[in-house]
């Protein structure tokens, strides 16, 4: 090595990848890694799958049980 401490001076300048694995240190951006995808997942499944509706009435319930019509 060099008396300047790199074999080439000057130093290269940091590239992409050095910035990006600084943001994967950030609290919030492990937790965005975890939480996005969920939330996709959640929707996807939501706008996509079929809804059964519980409040709809049964057709037992049709029968008037008085006798009258």
């Amino acid at each position: 090595m060099s008396e300047t401490g790199f074999i080439s001076y000057p130093p290269p300048q940091p590239d992409f990848w050095i910035y990006f694995a600084k943001y994967l240190r950030n609290f919030w951006v492990q937790w965005a890694i975890v939480f996005v995808p969920f939330i996709l997942f959640i929707l996807y499944l939501k706008f996509t799958m079929p809804s059964f509706h519980l409040n709809e009435k049964d057709p037992e319930d049709d029968i008037d049980v008085s006798g009258k019509k």
